[in-house]
This record gives C-alpha cells, structure tokens and sequence, in this order.
C-alpha cells in the first residue's frame, strides 16, 4: 500500500520549525557576520611568510625623481697655532725666521716675541688626537726651537663655530731642540698671558691684524739692512 506523504506513523510528532518555511532565513540571519578583510595583516603575513613583495616595473611607466637634499652647512674651522719664544725682540726672531725660510707672522709681546700662524682647509683628526696639533704647527715649533736654541711653547687653539656661537680647545706642548717635550696646561699660560696672546687663541685677533707684527718675507725685519740692524763705525 502507498503511503499518502501527508499521512505519518504512529510516535511521530507535528514539527512545527521543521515545516516552517521561514526556519532558514531566521537561521542565516542570526550566524555570525563575517569579519572584514584585513589587508595590512594579509600582507604582513604574507611577508613573513614570502618575503616583502616587490611592486612590479610597467612598461611606460616614469620612475619617481628623488627630490635633491638640501647642502648642509659645514661647520668652520680654523687653527691658530702660537709659538712662544723667549727671543725678545720680534725684529731678530723675523730675520731667523728669514735666514731659515720659516712662514710665520712674527709678534712682539710682554713676554718674548710671537711666532704665529693660521691654519685653514683639512686636517688630520687623528694627527690632531695624538699631538694635539696639525703637522704643519709641530713644524713650526721643532724648527723655531732649533733656530732659538732654547725651550719653546707651542699653543694650539682649534677654534669653530656651533649652533651656541663659538668654540674651541688650546692646547700646549714644550719643544727642546727639535723634540716634542711634556704637555703645558693652556690655561696657566693665558692666566699670565698679555692681551695680545690672550686675542690670538680666542680668535678675537688674526696674526696679520696683530700690533707690530713683522712678515719676514718682506724685509722689513731689517730696520739697518742687517739681522739687528747696522752699527755705524766711530770715526777715529
């Protein structure tokens, strides 16, 4: 015998959300939404896992022009390098300077006569960190102590500029005969300094502008055509 569908068998019960027609649209309408693509956490992963993507070079396609960095301002630097002497007139320690083709600019002072000079352009930081001036000073002070036969001082001040204006360290070694001697505490020496030495390390003064200064390049050294000028004969 068939089975009308309408009928049903004994122990079945009436379903009422089974024959619901509306049962599966309230059912996908309470799941859960779905979350929304996250696409850096994508890439992320991807990279982590791939390695960084590389975006693809098109045909056509002009590369972007990096924009020029704007020139930065070098900071200035300049090194005045002082030797004292303890010849006491500029004119002779000039015409030794002359006589031995040292370039300087010779200075009267207090307390001996001044071999200064300015040094401008590169300059070895690691010469600078092991003597505490450029070679071009050391120069001057080996041969000036040569020349004097006697101790000298050499000063170094190397002067720049920063955002708070001025700066700059001394420093002083000995010289004896050629030989670097025992460092000299800078500040000792400007305590008994004159106003004209005191000018030069600070930079307040350029060796050229200084009072008195002599080139001995140019002979004016010689105030009687000779080293210590001309000695006139007595008449008998």
């Amino acid at each position: 015998m068939t089975r009308d569908p309408g009928d049903r068998e004994d122990g079945e019960r009436d379903d009422p959300e089974r024959d619901d027609p509306e049962r599966e649209d309230r059912e996908h309408d309470d799941a859960e939404p779905l979350a929304e693509f996250d696409q850096e956490a994508f890439e992320a992963a991807f990279a982590a896992e791939f390695g960084a993507t590389v975006e693809p070079e098109r045909p056509g396609a002009e590369a972007p022009v990096a924009e020029p960095t704007p020139p930065q301002d070098t900071p200035q630097r300049r090194i005045i390098a002082v030797v004292l002497t303890p010849i006491r007139s500029a004119a002779a320690l000039a015409g030794l300077c002359a006589m031995s083709d040292l370039r300087a600019h010779i200075i009267p002072s207090a307390n001996g006569a001044l071999a200064a000079r300015t040094i401008t352009g590169e300059v070895d930081d690691a010469e600078m960190l092991l003597t505490g001036a450029p070679s071009e000073a050391v120069q001057l002070a080996e041969q000036l102590s040569r020349l004097a036969k006697a101790q000298v001082v050499l000063l170094t001040a190397n002067l720049g500029s920063g955002d708070d204006g001025p700066t700059g360290t001394i420093t002083g070694r000995e010289y004896i005969n050629g030989e670097a001697g025992r460092e000299v505490p800078a500040g000792l020496i400007l305590a008994n300094a004159d106003d004209v030495l005191e000018s030069l390390l600070i930079g307040t003064l350029d060796p050229e502008d200084a009072p008195g200064r002599i080139d001995p390049a140019t002979g004016k050294w010689r105030p009687g055509g000779g080293l210590f000028g001309s000695r006139r004969r007595k008449k008998p």
